[in-house]
């Protein structure tokens, strides 16, 4: 099972339950039948989604209709037809086309978002920020798909700027740092963030010790033996590189050599 049918499953659940509702306000009468197939193919897209599995980010690319690299200058919310899923449109400003040949803005449909007091929250599908930078594997805007993005959060990968170092570093959409092997593998570095001058740096791993605290009555046992005591104490971060990070122009280099 691949997220391209993740997505159109997610939207025939999105349409049928849809026309449940309109059916109700009708005050027509539900016929049996109609309710177990509803039932299930409720019950065989929750069953299919427990079943995903990744996506080979080669395979990413290549099914990609179109990748671009944009930052995103706006974004609405907005209810759907009959007013049954509300989307989120964001506006991307095109900096680059990749794959394909995108206009210079475009606009991409998420579903799920808030208007008012109401909210829907649809699962796996990418929050994208404004302000930010992202390279995107997209799909055409013809086709139906509650999420326009090829494996969902796995064709969006996020460019992330290192003041210090003047240089664009590249990461899932998860903020996990893209690396590039000697075998010219992809794969997860450790998780990264920016601090507060803009600075990149490796998240610190917490770690659990055993240490033997102050004597007090508490830290004895019934017999009076010292009782360890669990802290979290943060020690100096691993060593995680296992291969080359990605920079904004190196990742764009390897995507045209695997779309060629």
């Amino acid at each position: 099972m691949t997220y391209n049918s993740i997505s159109k499953i997610n939207y025939l659940k999105i349409f049928f339950i849809s026309e449940l509702i309109v059916l109700f306000r009708r005050r027509k009468r539900i016929y049996i039948q109609f309710f177990f197939i509803f039932l299930s193919i409720f019950v065989f897209c929750s069953f299919s989604q427990a079943r995903v599995k990744s996506i080979p980010i080669e395979e990413v690319f290549d099914v990609a209709d179109f990748i671009i690299r944009g930052t995103v200058i706006d974004s609405n919310t907005r209810w759907g037809n009959k007013k049954i899923m509300i989307f989120t449109d964001y506006t991307i400003e095109v900096l680059e086309n990749i794959k394909g040949d995108s206009t210079s803005e475009i606009t991409m449909s998420f579903a799920g978002g808030t208007v008012g007091d109401k909210s829907i929250f649809v699962s796996d599908t990418p929050i994208l920020k404004v302000g930010e930078e992202y390279i995107i594997c997209g799909y055409d805007s013809n086709k139906k798909y509650a999420v326009p993005v090829v494996g969902g959060y796995q064709g969006i990968f996020r460019v992330i700027h290192d003041e210090a170092k003047n240089l664009n570093i590249m990461t899932d959409y998860n903020g996990y740092r893209l690396e590039v092997t000697e075998e010219h593998r992809v794969i997860k570095g450790p998780l990264i963030k920016k601090d507060s001058s803009g600075v990149v740096i490796v998240k610190e791993d917490l770690i659990f010790e055993k240490k033997e605290p102050p004597l007090s009555p508490t830290d004895r046992d019934a017999a009076g033996n010292i009782l360890p005591k669990v802290v979290r104490t943060y020690k100096d971060p691993k060593k995680h590189l296992q291969g080359e990070p990605f920079t904004k122009n190196s990742f764009t280099d390897f995507i045209k050599t695997v779309i060629k």
